[in-house]
């Protein structure tokens, strides 16, 4: 371990340790010299002056196994640190407590605000879009560009796609929890998706999951290309209110419930329902 001395202005003894490189014994030795230091100094001084020691073991994730027992000590406190850096503006877990993340589902978090969902959409749309195969359709750059107006704050788009969205996740409530009883996305975090600390890791699970549910949502928006025939559409034209209109109340979001959130570590893309018989069916009419 790397010690960082005590001075007279620090007052503090802070103790670098990496239990891969310094066992247990050394650590837990280490402690005791510096309880007996602190007994002789406060027998020194009468005052009551103590100066401070703490123990930083470091455990990141590594292929090299790592692992610190503790045994509670009187005199010593003990405190497990799981994220060092700052939630990043853009994070999608920015303004939520990792016990909230950790108690509720995906679809709690949804409802109840905490987990903005427009935001993740948007910034994993073209992500989604690249996942699912669309024979015949327009340039994927382009679709993204025409999607990330469209689903612009209050727009009926974003309504749409959010709602569907968020009906996929409610299916995760559907799936066999593991022995740890956990919501889906924490049992994700902690196994197959583990990616550094806890937090980190609850972040890409959420991300991974919804962008499972929004690829879901643009195959069952996008079938015979209704999509393109959206993009045609002139901005606030009948074309656009019909298509708008009949995605509202003619779409079938009962079939969310088939979204799966198996294999996300899988590189596969899915296809796009087209019911042309000869080639490529191009819509003329929304769905």
């Amino acid at each position: 371990g790397a010690a960082e001395p005590a001075t007279a202005s620090t007052k503090t003894l802070m103790i670098h340790c990496d239990p891969h490189m310094n066992p247990q014994a050394m650590i837990d030795h280490a402690r005791l010299l510096a309880e007996r230091r602190a007994r002789l100094y406060k027998v020194a001084h009468a005052e009551g002056f103590q100066r401070r020691c703490f123990f930083i073991v470091h455990m990141p994730p590594s292929h090299r196994v790592r692992q610190y027992g503790i045994n509670f000590q009187p005199g010593w406190s003990f405190f497990f640190v799981d994220e060092m850096r700052e939630d990043q503006q853009r994070s999608i877990l920015a303004g939520v407590s990792t016990e909230e993340v950790l108690q509720k589902s995906l679809h709690e978090l949804c409802q109840q605000g905490s987990l903005k969902i427009s935001e993740i959409v948007r910034k994993r749309l073209h992500s989604a879009l690249a996942t699912i195969a669309i024979p015949g359709a327009r340039a994927i750059n382009e679709r993204t560009s025409f999607l990330l107006m469209a689903l612009a704050d209050g727009s009926p788009m974003q309504k749409i796609v959010e709602v569907m969205v968020t009906e996929g996740l409610e299916n995760l409530s559907r799936i066999q929890s593991g022995p740890l009883q956990v919501p889906y996305h924490v049992e994700l975090a902690l196994g197959q998706l583990a990616a550094g600390s806890l937090r980190t890791s609850l972040e890409v699970a959420i991300d991974a999951l919804v962008l499972r549910a929004l690829s879901h949502a643009l195959m069952m928006l996008d079938v015979n290309s209704s999509l393109d025939f959206f993009q045609q559409a002139v901005r606030h034209s009948p074309e656009e209110i019909a298509w708008l209109a009949l995605a509202a109340r003619l779409l079938d979001r009962g079939g969310m419930a088939s979204c799966r959130f198996d294999n996300l570590l899988a590189a596969s893309r899915q296809s796009t329902k087209n019911t042309g018989l000869y080639g490529h069916l191009q819509a003329q009419f929304p769905f």
